[in-house]
């Protein structure tokens, strides 16, 4: 039977009278009165067909996990709907249809170790997933093992042995809950397709064992998240790890999460084949964020975040020119999270088919932001739609971190009598003037200035009688509103193409 579309009423009414069997009568005249089938004569619910009462119950349940409080509201994720009380506070005829609906259990989040539950019975959260995964039938799984027990303190802080002995218990029965998840996810590894895990020492070393005994694993999948959530992980077990990344034929999307350096052999991901990839790590180089750039031939969509902008490198050293810049014809959408100097990064590409670039810090630590960027934009040659700059260490004028200013975004791992070159507005408004002329749709910068309002502001830049396009703006940011007095205040320039043809609109409006 083809899927049918229920309307947001249609799906209220079902999730309000689910429940309970006395209100069948009158969710059946709801469809009669509502359905363009027509039903006429259903004396029961079972009379339905069986696909309408699965997309009836899916259609429920997804309004039911997503309302928050609310009667309705936008679709929530299928993480969101596959939840056991979903199941549970049904009747049992709608309980039935749930369980003879494989495409609601295909999603599968491992539970967080519960001491109470493991103490009445260790194996209970095992039977339920491995329940839930046979449920699933023979569909395509997508899985989530990610860790719980970061908020437990370390067994090393506490002076009182006792909390010390129960704390290492605590984390030992986790670690073997953890361990007991993956065993039965590897079960059914054949029918991987989507895997996110967080990593620590010890599910990292049961993983290895459980990869070398197997042969093979997880070759249908096509979308990985790794997270390698433990300083004690050594970097021998880490290259295991990458070298079966590395065997994943299908694998199209990689998310590799690397917030304590431990780095690993990067040459055993196969950066070449994958089309979309999200890198971090808590600090990269210049020359490890252009090698990746440089491997990655085939992605559409990348991301590479250097986490929290800290940098123990500094001043920067200038990077190398070249001669000739890499092509990436595939590349669609960039984001460059707190790179060292991303400005000069693009200079090194050509990307014909750039539609959306995103620089998160760093911008200010370019000499000539215009210069790179009219370079980069002349040898790319790109239908660039959307540019988004968010610095909050641009400022447009001089600007020295010292005693009276107790802000430092690279926590204090840079001195303190470090003095950033300064982006003057005559540089800043030259950058938008390049943008504005190779017509870019949709340009956003964030930064911060001295001026308190956005009158000062456009007083002492004079950013208005530069720029002239219909759809301009310079506003403060939102984030200002309620914070602490600070010796700065953040704003925001820019231009949407959306606003451009809304606005001739409204002034015929008002003629």
């Amino acid at each position: 039977m083809a899927e049918i579309n229920l309307s947001n009423e249609w799906v209220f009414h079902a999730s309000y009278y689910q429940c309970h069997d006395a209100n069948v009568p009158f969710f059946l005249s709801f469809i009669r009165d509502s359905n363009p089938l027509k039903v006429t004569k259903p004396a029961q619910i079972d009379a339905l067909p069986f696909e309408l009462l699965s997309q009836i119950f899916f259609e429920c349940v997804r309004v039911i996990s997503g309302s928050r409080g609310r009667r309705l509201r936008a679709p929530a994720s299928p993480w969101l709907r596959n939840q056991p009380y979903a199941f549970k506070l049904v009747s049992k005829r709608w309980s039935d249809v749930a369980v003879g609906s494989p495409h609601l259990w295909n999603y599968v989040s491992a539970p967080a170790y519960d001491p109470r539950m493991y103490k009445e019975d260790p194996h209970a959260t095992r039977k339920f997933v491995l329940d839930w995964l046979v449920t699933s039938l023979n569909l395509s799984l997508h899985l989530r093992h990610h860790r719980f027990d970061q908020h437990i303190p370390d067994p090393k802080s506490s002076a009182d042995p006792k909390d010390k002995a129960s704390i290492l218990v605590w984390k030992k029965c986790a670690s073997r809950h953890r361990k007991q998840m993956l065993d039965v996810f590897l079960i059914h590894e054949k029918r991987w397709e989507s895997l996110e895990i967080t990593f620590d020492l010890d599910l990292l070393q049961h993983f290895n064992s459980q990869r070398l005994v197997a042969g093979h694993l997880g070759e249908r999948l096509s979308y990985l998240q790794i997270v390698l959530d433990d300083r004690n992980i050594t970097l021998s077990k880490v290259n295991k790890l990458l070298l079966w990344v590395g065997q994943l034929c299908l694998l199209q999307e990689l998310d590799l999460d690397d917030p304590h350096d431990v780095i690993g052999d990067l040459t055993l991901v196969p950066w070449q084949t994958l089309t979309k990839i999200i890198y971090r790590r808590r600090f990269l180089t210049f020359e490890d964020s252009f090698w990746i750039l440089r491997h990655c031939t085939f992605a559409t969509d990348i991301s590479i975040i250097s986490g929290h902008g800290s940098n123990p490198r500094w001043p920067l050293p200038s990077p190398p020119s070249i001669a000739v810049p890499q092509p990436l014809c595939r590349l669609a959408k960039l984001s460059l999270w707190g790179v060292e100097t991303p400005l000069d990064l693009l200079k090194r590409f050509s990307l014909p088919r750039l539609e959306s670039l995103e620089i998160k810090s760093g911008f200010s630590t370019c000499s000539n932001p215009s210069e790179a960027l009219s370079r980069f934009l002349d040898q790319s040659q790109c239908q660039l739609k959307r540019v988004v700059v968010s610095d909050i260490m641009l400022t447009l004028d001089d600007y020295t971190f010292g005693s009276e200013h107790p802000y430092d975004v690279y926590a204090n791992l840079l001195s303190r009598e470090v003095s950033f070159p300064p982006v003057t507005s005559t540089a800043f408004t030259l950058a938008l003037e390049i943008l504005e002329r190779y017509r870019v749709a949709d340009v956003l910068f964030k930064f911060k200035h001295k001026a308190k309002t956005l009158e000062a502001f456009l007083d002492v830049t004079g950013i208005l009688q530069r720029l002239s396009p219909v759809n301009f703006r310079v506003w403060k940011d939102a984030a200002e509103k309620g914070r602490v007095e600070r010796p700065y205040a953040r704003y925001c320039v820019g231009w949407e193409e959306s606003q451009c043809i809304m606005r001739p609109r409204r002034l015929q409006n008002r003629n």
